[in-house]
């Protein structure tokens, strides 16, 4: 006898097996699993950091394996960011480990444009660029020279040096990203910082960031 299928009874039979195919593939994978615990021999702990892939500095914990990193995740202990780590974060052994990364000082030998390098000492990079710098502050003086650079220790350096060329110009990334934030919220609410209560807000409005693709993964969760 043939029986009519309802629409519902439809969509409960659909739901019931693509659940039971997605089951269906776990014990494969945990066997797998199984598989990789039982052939690994060596030594696998997870190391607390602070992730420098944006200045928020979201704690996380690294998966090393015989000394090499080889995962990044958030600190599961770090409730105020839910102990997660957006894309950014956990990408950041892709910039450690990638081919083109530059861990030893080059200089260029042929034109401009050509893309002819060769590597140099530390030392002999230093005293290249101290003879260019000395140079252009004799011709046209230490004013005409701009220093940048990245939040952290690294911006300290960098002012130190400023100063001792004679040079005012410095300006990092704060001059690019929160500094207007933080000019315009001190102006406004008397206050350079504004937490952001997502979890109880009723609308959002979002102009010019897209909070789901990096920054503090917590305003995301």
């Amino acid at each position: 006898m043939t029986q009519m299928l309802s629409r519902r009874s439809f969509l409960k039979l659909s739901s019931t097996a693509a659940a039971v195919a997605g089951f269906s593939s776990i014990p494969g994978t945990l066997g797998a699993m199984d598989d990789i615990k039982k052939h690994y021999k060596g030594t696998t702990k997870f190391t607390p950091s602070i992730c420098e892939m944006c200045t928020s500095s979201c704690t996380i914990e690294a998966r090393v394996e015989d000394g090499k990193g080889m995962f990044i995740r958030g600190n599961p202990k770090d409730k105020s960011r839910g102990g997660k780590v957006c894309a950014r974060g956990s990408a950041g052994f892709n910039q450690l480990y990638d081919p083109q990364r530059l861990v030893k000082p080059i200089m260029r030998v042929g034109e401009r444009g050509e893309g002819k390098w060769k590597e140099v000492s530390w030392d002999e990079a230093y005293t290249f660029i101290a003879k260019k710098l000395d140079e252009i502050k004799q011709k046209h003086g230490a004013h005409t020279v701009a220093f940048t650079a990245r939040s952290g220790w690294t911006k300290t350096w960098f002012h130190n040096l400023a100063q001792a060329y004679g040079s005012h110009n410095l300006f990092g990334h704060e001059a690019t990203c929160p500094l207007a934030y933080g000019m315009a919220a001190k102006d406004v609410y008397n206050h350079g910082s504004i937490g952001r209560d997502f979890a109880k807000a009723k609308y959002i409005i979002n102009m010019g960031h897209n909070v789901f693709e990096g920054i503090v993964i917590s305003y995301a969760r």
